[in-house]
């Protein structure tokens, strides 16, 4: 699976295909890309948060914010990182 074909993240609680127009209905990606700088940020502070209750390591909290910083770089910095996308939303993307 390639970075632009990802899979719904619900979808494995059900059975069979998702009706097409359900799916296209669910699918917001291309609304709210434009908060894909807010969503990486919340991710950021999630992983903060996560860190602070022990959840996760020092090195894997430092492992998540290197990745959310690259793809908040990429998402800058490439306009073509943000086009072509096949997710649900902004946040499945990121």
């Amino acid at each position: 699976m390639t970075e632009k074909t990802r899979q719904n993240l619900w979808g494995g609680r059900f059975q069979g295909e998702i009706d097409p127009a359900f799916a296209e209905f669910n699918r917001s990606y291309d609304f709210d890309r434009r908060l894909f700088e807010v969503d990486v940020r919340a991710s950021i502070a999630h992983c903060d948060g996560l860190a602070a209750a022990g959840v996760l390591s020092s090195d894997e909290a430092q492992q998540l914010h290197a990745a959310l910083h690259n793809i908040l770089a990429r998402g800058r910095d490439d306009v073509a990182y943000l086009t072509g996308i096949v997710a649900e939303d902004v946040h499945s993307f990121v």
